[in-house]
Order: C-alpha cells, then structure tokens, then sequence
C-alpha cells in the first residue's frame, strides 16, 4: 500500500473522503439544493493532487508530497462544508423564529424550548467557530466534531417543525397582509372623497 513520507496509508485519505467528505456533502446539498462553488474547487484541488500521487513519471518525494497537498485540501473542504450546513441550518431557523416570530408555533415544541434550542444551537457554533481558530495549523479536522454537535441541535430543532402548520400561518399571514392592503385602499380612497368634500364646501 503507497506510504507518504511520514508513513501515512493514502487509505486515510480515502477513509476521510468516503466517511466525513461524502455524508456532510450530501446533507449540504439536500439543503441548499445546489453544490457551492468553494467545495468544487476543494474537491478539484484534492482530485488534482491525488492524481498526481499516483503519477509514476514523478520522484517520490514529488509524489508524496501531493498525497500531503491532497489530504490538506479535503480537510478543508470537510471544515468548509460543515459550516455551511450549520450556517444554512441557522438560516433556515432564521426565518422561523427569528424573522417571523409567528411561525415560532410551526414546531411541535413549547414556544420556550424552541427560543432555548434556538440559543444552544447558536452558542455552539459560535464554540465551534472559536475552537476553529484556535487551533489554526494544529490538527485543523478536530474542530469539525464541534461543528457537528452544534448541528445536531439544529437538526434535532428542525426535525420538530410541522409543515402543515407553516403552510397554515402563511396562509392566515396572506390573509392578513391582504385584508390590511385592502384597508389601506379603502381608507386612501375615504380620504380622498373628504379631502374633495370639504375642498367643495369651502370653496
């Protein structure tokens, strides 16, 4: 089996491409529904070294060195997209408890355990985000367990929401955002008939 020069299996690298790479990019994408260009380029970068481990016509310090290369720019791209998913998972919340404080009763969850998790959710990441920088050039991938268990939270709030009940208050919401828009013209128009009325009169 291909050693580096420190001894390392390229089988890691294929252990963390197939183990941590993989699932995170797919639950990024059924989030985001699109690929982000910065893990394309990751990935890209990773193929491209990776093949040039396994080019013979280089030494083998050439060689190793691009095994080296290509483990560092799959790390990177694991960091980058457990990120993503907690940032896209915060968005998403967002909206739901933040934004539209109504939608709050979308969650099958008391209104308080929500805005609770909400808050977990959030202080981890900000934990993870902090451990990240701390430990900048020094075992870089340990920062990725953090991400996940921030994440966890997220998803464990997110799995809590009911559709049925969101699609209920942006219905009432319509309703309401209809009715005012309605009033406004009416009102508008009442103004304008008093305004011409009393212009009549005093005239």
């Amino acid at each position: 089996m291909p050693l580096d020069n420190s001894g390392k299996s390229v089988e890691k690298v294929f252990i963390l491409y197939r183990e941590q790479f993989l699932p995170i990019y797919a639950d990024l994408i059924a989030l985001q529904g699109v690929k982000p260009m910065q893990i394309l380029i990751e990935e890209s970068n990773f193929l491209s070294h990776l093949c040039q481990f396994y080019n013979d016509t280089l030494d083998e310090d050439t060689r190793n060195d691009n095994l080296i290369k290509s483990e560092n720019h799959l790390i990177r791209a694991v960091i980058d997209l457990n990120k993503l998913v907690w940032a896209s998972l915060r968005s998403k919340l967002d909206q739901l408890i933040i934004a539209q404080p109504t939608k709050r009763l979308s969650f099958n969850l008391p209104e308080e355990d929500v805005l609770n998790g909400f808050k977990q959710f959030f202080d981890r990441g900000r934990e993870a985000r902090k451990f990240e920088m701390q430990n900048i050039g020094n075992n870089p991938i340990s920062c990725v367990e953090y991400y996940q268990r921030a994440t966890r939270i997220g998803v464990e709030l997110f799995e809590k929401v009911d559709v049925l009940k969101v699609a209920k208050i942006n219905s009432w919401t319509a309703i309401v955002k209809t009715k005012e828009f309605l009033f406004g013209v009416a009102a508008s128009i009442v103004a304008t008939i008093l305004c011409g009325g009393a212009v009549w009169i005093f005239h």
